[in-house]
């Protein structure tokens, strides 16, 4: 259900054009990505029999042991690689190559050919799941993991799409355009008609499962 102007505290503060949507895999301070490709029919839910274990807690090593199960959270596919030199753990400052993917195989994210990106870990600047997959990894290895909505972009909030009034926005507006509420909160323009914006303030992700493929190449 679309929430209206008149009903929404958000819709009461200034709009602040920005730029297109890009793509991210860091917190809640960065800009939203690009809306990814759309989803495939979601498969049926495997029975509770099939769900991956609940792994116990390893600290910072034996992921090998957590392959095919779920550690705090996240499932753990696959672990790749010869690993070097201590795992990485909480405070650590990581370099980090990363690809991700939505359940249907549709790539959101990639810093593949470009710059790692910087990770303290455990410092909250990257989405928890994320944070989870880096402890226990050694230089050398790649690890595959899926992380659920809870520990990525949370699940969506219909409250947060809302619709506000023409003559109460700039102008200039495009369908797509990031914009962002005086209060300092961001959306994506989704609809606009005679009468008008609608604007959806959820994390594009937002309600997704992740997939990530990650490997650290340095360690400080």
């Amino acid at each position: 259900m679309r929430i209206t102007y008149r009903r929404l505290s958000l819709a009461l503060l200034p709009l602040l054009l920005l730029g297109p949507a890009v793509a991210a895999c860091g917190g809640d301070d960065d800009p939203p990505p690009s809306p990814p490709a759309a989803a495939a029919e979601p498969e049926p839910a495997a029975a509770q029999s099939d769900a991956p274990a609940e792994a116990e807690d390893t600290g910072q090593a034996g992921i090998a042991a957590d392959v095919g199960s779920v550690r705090n959270g996240i499932e753990i596919i696959s672990l790749t690689g010869d690993g070097q030199g201590d795992p990485a753990q909480d405070g650590d400052s990581v370099g980090v190559r990363y690809r991700g993917t939505l359940d249907d195989g549709s790539e959101f994210d990639s810093n593949a050919g470009g710059a790692l990106l910087p990770v303290t870990i455990g410092a909250g600047r990257v989405i928890p799941g994320f944070d989870e997959a880096l402890r226990g990894l050694r230089i050398g290895e790649t690890i595959v993991v899926r992380i659920p909505p809870d520990l990525a972009y949370g699940e969506r909030d219909e409250s947060l799409v809302i619709e506000i009034p023409r003559a109460q926005t700039p102008p200039g507006m495009t369908v797509g355009q990031r914009v962002q509420f005086g209060g300092g909160v961001p959306g994506v323009i989704t609809e606009i008609t005679d009468e008008a914006v609608i604007v959806d303030a959820n994390h594009e992700l937002a309600g997704q499962a992740l997939t990530f493929e990650i490997s650290i190449e340095t360690l400080e």
